[in-house]
């Protein structure tokens, strides 16, 4: 008899933990739609709510970051999925099969061939040039994404948008790519070593990384809203709200809730759109400064 009291107890308070997780997932997302709907919503919050909103706004970062894990680590199988499957017809990663003969000993690359070695993707866009002489011509180099030199690789970050040769560039020594044991570098080798890291990105891996991301993307975001919160306490300050910083940096940072949320689902479903989310933000905070500026301002003013 007492067991089975013992087990409906256990299980009363396993749903009840249930209703409340659902509860608390109904409130989370009915919270976000007032964000960018209603017009008592902003007023309330301002003057009623207490805290500085970072709670709510790191439920937001860790629900997406969760998101942008599983999507990576899903693209890191698909990416297995293809080194595995090399050669078969419409593989994105065949462009691998063209990789020279080439040798890598003491932090530097070398090969026998004199000119530059481009490498093209199936659509026959330039993506890797191979140029341990340097002697790619260098508006032609800034416009190819990865770069090998003799002693560094060079990543382009290219804007599409931008009428100059690149936007912004990186690099880095092979020493951090390859190590300092020297090898040969051929198709092979590429795939064997392309595998090896994949292989090292396992789930728990991401898991691990997930607490570190979220906390690094909410001080991002933290400091991304610095001015914008300094803006919106000068301009309730000159409108005689007498406000708090408390009371300001809330309602920043919930102006900003619901486009992280389509952000991160635009970036799944239609990228192109991404720039959407920055239309959402602007809405809330015109919304955010309308109601509070009407419902709050001292009368006579």
């Amino acid at each position: 008899m007492g067991l089975i009291l013992e087990s409906i107890y256990q299980g009363k308070n396993i749903y009840m933990k249930i209703l409340s997780i659902i509860e608390f997932i109904r409130e989370f997302f009915r919270v976000t739609w007032y964000s960018v709907s209603s017009k008592k919503f902003y007023p309330d919050l301002y003057l009623k709510y207490r805290g500085f909103g970072i709670k709510y706004i790191t439920t937001i970062l860790a629900f997406t970051t969760l998101i942008y894990l599983i999507l990576a680590f899903s693209n890191f199988q698909k990416i297995k999925n293809y080194l595995n499957d090399m050669g078969t017809e419409d593989n994105p990663l065949n462009f691998i099969l063209d990789w020279p003969e080439m040798n890598y000993e003491d932090g530097v690359i070398s090969w026998n061939e004199e000119g530059p070695h481009i490498i093209k993707n199936r659509r026959g866009k330039d993506i890797i040039a191979i140029d341990p002489a340097g002697k790619l011509p260098i508006e032609k180099r800034n416009r190819i994404p990865v770069v090998l030199l003799e002693k560094n690789i060079l990543v382009n970050f290219l804007n599409k948008d931008s009428k100059g040769p690149k936007a912004r560039d990186m690099a880095f020594s092979y020493q951090k790519v390859l190590g300092k044991e020297s090898r040969a570098l051929n198709p092979d080798s590429m795939k064997d070593l392309l595998i090896s890291w994949v292989e090292s990105f396992t789930l728990l891996s991401f898991l691990l990384a997930f607490p570190l991301l979220t906390i690094g993307r909410l001080i991002l975001h933290l400091y991304g809203n610095l001015f914008g919160i300094i803006i919106l306490y000068l301009i309730f300050l000159w409108m005689g709200l007498k406000p708090k910083l408390q009371s300001v940096t809330r309602v920043v940072l919930f102006t900003g809730a619901a486009a992280e949320i389509l952000s991160c689902l635009l970036l799944l479903f239609v990228p192109a759109l991404v720039n959407l989310s920055l239309l959402l933000e602007y809405w809330a905070t015109i919304l955010a400064v309308y109601t509070i500026t009407r419902k709050c301002k001292p009368k006579g003013k």
